[in-house]
C-alpha cells in the first residue's frame, strides 16, 4: 500500500503466502518460510516414509488463474477490504473495480508473469478467458 517497512513486509508475507504452493511443486520440498510459520503457529504435517522424496517430483510448467490484485498494509486503518469469491485484499485507490468488486489490474497480471518466471524459470501457459 505505501513505501512504509510495515508494508513491504507485510507484503512480502502476503506474496509468501500465495506462493507457498508453487514453491513446494516448482522446487519439490518445503521452504523454510513456511516451516518457521507451522512452528510458530502449531501446524504439524505428518509425512510418511517416502514423502520427500515423493514432492522431489517437480511440475514441468506453472498455470494459474488471475482475476485481480489488491494491496497489503500493516495498518488497520488503511485496511480497506476488497472482497471476491474466496479472496480478501485491500483495494488498491488507483484501480477501478469490476461490477463483481475485482480490482481490474492488466499490469498487475504482467508483474505476476515475471515474479512467477523470475522465481521459477518455468514454462508459464497461459490461457485467457474474458468474462461473458
Amino acid at each position: 500500500m505505501t513505501p512504509h517497512p510495515s508494508d513491504i513486509i507485510k507484503t512480502l508475507e502476503q506474496e509468501r503466502e500465495t506462493l507457498f504452493f508453487a514453491d513446494v511443486q516448482v522446487r519439490g520440498y518445503y521452504p523454510s518460510y513456511i516451516k518457521r510459520y507451522f512452528k510458530e503457529n502449531d501446524i504439524q504435517i505428518h509425512m510418511e516414509q517416502g514423502d520427500e522424496e515423493m514432492l522431489r517430483h517437480t511440475v514441468d510448467f506453472i498455470s494459474f488463474s488471475y482475476c485481480m490484485s489488491g494491496c497489503a498494509t500493516a495498518n488497520e486503518e488503511l485496511n480497506i477490504q476488497s472482497k471476491a469469491n474466496i479472496l480478501s485484499t485491500v483495494k488498491n485507490p488507483y484501480l477501478a473495480s469490476s461490477e463483481w468488486g475485482w480490482q481490474i489490474d492488466p499490469e498487475g497480471l504482467r508483474y505476476t508473469l515475471n515474479t512467477y518466471y523470475d522465481r521459477y524459470q518455468k514454462e508459464i501457459r497461459i490461457y485467457l478467458r474474458r468474462p461473458s
